[in-house]
């Protein structure tokens, strides 16, 4: 396991069906950059500013997953 993965990765789904597996801190980064469905909140914002602190080192891994569902579940209904 790399330094940014999660121990537990996030599942997301729509219509009942898991469409994505988030896994790591760059995994996230990338989904939210180039897949999110959702609404841009400031949760968003803090999630990608998370990520590219676990990336340099500042924080552990496990702070991009919370800031991840946080910004999931401020985005919309799209995303559970």
């Amino acid at each position: 396991m790399s330094d940014f993965e999660w121990k537990k990765p996030i599942v997301l789904w729509k219509d009942e069906v898991a469409y994505r597996t988030v896994t790591g801190t760059r995994d996230a980064a990338h989904f939210m950059n180039y897949e999110w469905p959702g609404r841009r909140e400031s949760t968003y914002d803090n999630a990608l500013r998370v990520c590219g602190l676990v990336t340099t080192g500042v924080l552990d891994a496990e702070c991009s997953r919370a800031a991840f569902l946080c910004a999931a579940d401020d985005s919309s209904s799209q995303m559970a």
